[in-house]
């Protein structure tokens, strides 16, 4: 018995919509001008770079903006296409909804949510052996068509709201770092206060974590710091650093600042020493030196203690390094609340999106 609506209708897929596949190109097709070809980076990251064909192809082959394509290869999930007319690479379908049965905008989301759902549930292994014939043979059920229209347009109010945020939130990171380059001293200094030139290692020292092995990796009071963060807990306390931990190894010049007390991994460097400067402004100051660029390229890539030491920068004084820190502290903490929010709108939206495309709640039309 279905668990959906009694004026819900089942469909196949390969029913409401055609499903048309994208065109294998071969390295001496490509072009510098020419009509752009979508691949699947250029749908992940909103754009990039674009290969460009300049064949005559069947008409279907084309898509414009406003087109629905899905990815079934390596990424996957659906996309509305929103430039100009192009060609879609071999790893995606254009998707051409059958308007009398399926609202364009509806199916996007829907087979969103089915794919959230595959990933989700780890049917997601299946998904690296999609077919066009699997894909046609997918069951969806659908509410009547003005229905349908309502859900689609009350998903993209909230999507929009999300977008909105999202582009506020890049603008906020965007001032951020360059307000911080000026108040840190780094390229520039900023003109209200005074900075003295000198190496970081006269600014602080740096020391080694302690390889810590999965044995004592158990269920403890003790947070273990590696260089992408907290990696597991320790039942003992032998090597402790409160502040800023930087990483070593593995995400080379990772910066977080321990609240509490911590072991640091050999796979990170932790603060010995601050000779008497302000935790919060070293913080920030790592932060935005992009010390990843001082690391060991050869062998096995590192960053170690006479690397970041000599990094020569300029340092304002012990009252405004706290003031400075107060600031970018403030303006971190407004980026924060911004990103919290956005996944609250995207938790939101997931949640409406999962009640309304299975029926649980309805709409008014």
């Amino acid at each position: 018995m279905s668990e959906f609506p009694p004026d819900w209708g089942e469909h196949l897929l390969g029913d409401i919509a055609e499903v048309i596949n994208g065109r294998a190109y071969k390295l001496s097709e490509w072009e510098e001008v020419g009509t752009p070809v979508i691949r699947l980076q250029n749908l992940t990251q909103g754009g990039g770079s674009f290969y460009y064909s300049n064949l005559t192809l069947p008409e279907k082959q084309y898509c414009r903006k406003g087109d629905l394509l899905y990815m079934w290869s390596a990424s996957f999930g659906p996309h509305i296409w929103w430039s100009k007319k192009a060609i879609f690479h071999y790893h995606i379908w254009k998707i051409e909804p059958r308007p009398r049965l399926v609202d364009k905008k509806y199916l996007y989301y829907l087979l969103d949510a089915k794919t959230q759902d595959w990933k989700s549930t780890g049917s997601g292994m299946a998904m690296i052996h999609l077919t066009k014939a699997g894909f046609e043979k997918e069951i969806l059920a659908l509410p009547p068509l003005p229905e349908q229209k309502k859900i689609a347009e009350m998903l993209a109010g909230i999507d929009s709201f999300a977008k909105r945020l999202r582009d506020l939130h890049q603008k906020k990171q965007e001032l951020l770092r360059s307000l911080s380059l000026s108040l840190l001293g780094i390229g520039h200094c900023h003109s209200r206060f005074h900075y003295q030139s000198m190496p970081l290692g006269n600014c602080l020292r740096l020391s080694r974590g302690v390889d810590v092995t999965k044995a004592r990796m158990v269920p403890g009071p003790y947070p273990v710091i590696s260089s992408s963060g907290i990696s597991g807990w320790h039942d003992s306390f032998t090597h402790e650093t409160e502040g800023v931990v930087v990483g070593r190894k593995g995400s080379i010049g990772n910066v977080h600042y321990a609240e509490t007390a911590h072991w640091v991994h050999d796979t990170s460097l932790g603060i010995a020493d601050y000779k008497g400067n302000h935790k919060r402004y070293i913080y920030h100051l790592l932060k935005n030196l992009d010390l990843a660029n001082y690391g060991t390229a050869s062998g096995s890539p590192s960053l170690n203690r006479n690397d970041v030491h000599p990094i020569a920068i300029n340092l304002p004084s012990h009252a405004d390094q706290i003031q400075i820190a107060s600031i970018l502290d403030a303006e971190e903490s407004a980026c924060r609340r911004l990103k919290k929010k956005i996944f609250t709108v995207e938790y939101l939206k997931s949640s409406v999106a999962s009640d309304l495309l299975s029926g649980r709640k309805r709409v008014t039309v």
